[in-house]
């Protein structure tokens, strides 16, 4: 079936991309889910104009030529509300890891105590069905009403005089707990390739969206309060690896 070049027709566009990392010069042979993309913006290679102005008399200030010359190269801007680890990573310049705990009783930790005010313990996610329990250096218990304490962040904050004071000592149950620890805010990118099906509404066909090879990086801001599903965000220009002839291909299903 040959093109219809001179045919136009509208195009709707509904796409399932699943992402997988480039390993150097290695194509993805592993691919995620479909993510929900938010956008997808795709930008052609900034071009800008070069032309050659006649500077002779009868055709003078006139383009004798124009030509386009590309400044930057093919780039695509990323948004999307459903986030595997990897892009986390990438949208907050992390590594990410699993962390691990066991459930353990804590004995006479030393805290020193100030009022009004959250002082960290030697650890992290505690055992809230155990409460714990404080005593002075001298080894005289304060009422549990006298402290507060934050058994996700591992932190006390003494609310009156009597629990505070220098070598107080907790005792306390740890959680077991498993966690992804993302150590971030640092310079993270990596080459990825988004493939999946692009589903034409109009037509009812579903062709192939494959952006072969983009060096990505977070776009933007990562903001955790906002508010609603957290978002990512990460842009970057796209490559044309070897074996390829463009940084992206849409293959339009059209019979």
């Amino acid at each position: 079936m040959a093109i219809a070049y001179h045919t136009p027709r509208a195009i709707y566009l509904r796409c399932a991309l699943r992402a997988g990392l480039w390993s150097g010069d290695t194509a993805p042979t592993q691919f995620s889910d479909p993510i929900n993309f938010d956008q997808v913006e795709i930008n052609t290679p900034v071009q800008e104009t070069e032309a050659l102005i006649s500077n002779m008399i009868d055709s003078y200030g006139s383009a004798l030529d124009s030509q386009n010359r590309p400044t930057d190269p093919a780039n695509v801007n990323l948004e999307f509300s459903t986030l595997t680890p990897h892009l986390i990573n990438l949208a907050i310049g992390a590594t990410v890891a699993e962390s691990t705990q066991s459930s353990a009783t804590v004995t006479d930790e030393s805290v020193d105590t100030a009022l009004n005010i959250w002082v960290p313990l030697a650890n992290e996610f505690l055992d809230s069905s155990t409460a714990l329990t404080l005593k002075t250096s001298g080894d005289v218990s304060v009422d549990a009403a006298k402290f507060e304490v934050d058994y996700t962040a591992g932190m006390i904050k003494a609310i009156h005089a009597d629990a505070v004071g220098s070598g107080m000592k907790a005792t306390y149950d740890t959680a077991a707990r498993t966690w992804e620890q993302y150590e971030a805010g640092n310079a993270v990118s990596s080459y990825v390739m988004l493939r999946g099906q692009a589903l034409d509404l109009v037509t009812g066909e579903t062709g192939i969206l494959q952006i072969h090879k983009a060096s990505l990086a977070a776009g933007g801001a990562f903001d955790p309060v906002a508010g609603g599903h957290l978002r990512g965000t990460l842009a970057g220009d796209m490559i044309t690896p070897t074996g390829y002839t463009s940084p992206w291909r849409w293959s339009a299903v059209t019979a």
